[in-house]
């Protein structure tokens, strides 16, 4: 089951190609792909606006990498959250 308000992806992100001068789009399939393609991507090289759609069907769109962290670290948060909610009901459930 997916948490509240968690991003639906995959989620599609051009990138801009300074030697081409165009523009190609990424791919992220999850959290972590997310947070590692943002941690390694020079913001300048991202193409915005990136529209994102959140497990409620709401779309937000990104406008700035400034919105586009705030967004991953939200994701972040509610993805530990529902780990954390996870093991806690597979612990509930374990007999000992």
């Amino acid at each position: 089951m997916k948490a509240k308000n968690s991003i639906e992806y995959p989620i599609s992100i051009n990138i801009f190609d300074a030697d081409n001068q165009v523009s190609n789009p990424i791919i992220v399939q999850g959290i972590s792909q997310l947070f590692n393609f943002i941690e390694a991507i020079s913001n300048e090289a991202i193409v915005y606006p990136i529209l994102i759609k959140d497990s409620e069907g709401i779309y937000t769109v990104i406008r700035n990498s400034k919105q586009l962290e705030s967004i991953v670290d939200r994701a972040l948060i509610i993805e530990m959250q529902s780990q954390a909610t996870q093991f806690q009901q597979n612990n509930n459930n374990t007999k000992y």
